[in-house]
């Protein structure tokens, strides 16, 4: 473990970021629904919604990690559907989608 932060690892933390933008999502007053297919695989992990009717589609991955090609290609039918879906891969990250919602509803 040569050279490791821990502390800043377990920021960067799938199960970290997620419960960041879960909070976020909270603060502006939306629900960050976990989102659990008992049929289909590869779905973003959380559904947004937020007040106005506003949804959005998140993966979220620990910092520095990719989709698999079965998210990648779940992510990019909802795209194509119409639905806006997000990579969440950092607290900044976490903290642009929500700030990209408080941008839309003014």
């Amino acid at each position: 473990m040569k050279g490791r932060n821990l502390s800043r690892n377990s920021e960067e933390s799938e199960k970290a970021i997620e419960s960041y933008l879960c909070h976020l999502v909270r603060g502006a007053g939306g629900i960050p629904l976990k989102y659990s297919s008992g049929t289909s695989t590869g779905y973003p992990d959380r559904l947004l919604l937020f007040p106005g009717g506003k949804m959005i589609w998140v993966e979220v991955k620990s910092a520095g990690c990719n989709p698999t090609p079965l998210q990648s290609h779940r992510m990019q039918q909802l795209r194509t559907m119409g639905f806006r879906v997000r990579l969440c891969d950092s607290r900044a990250k976490a903290e642009e989608i929500v700030g990209d919602y408080r941008q839309q509803k003014t």
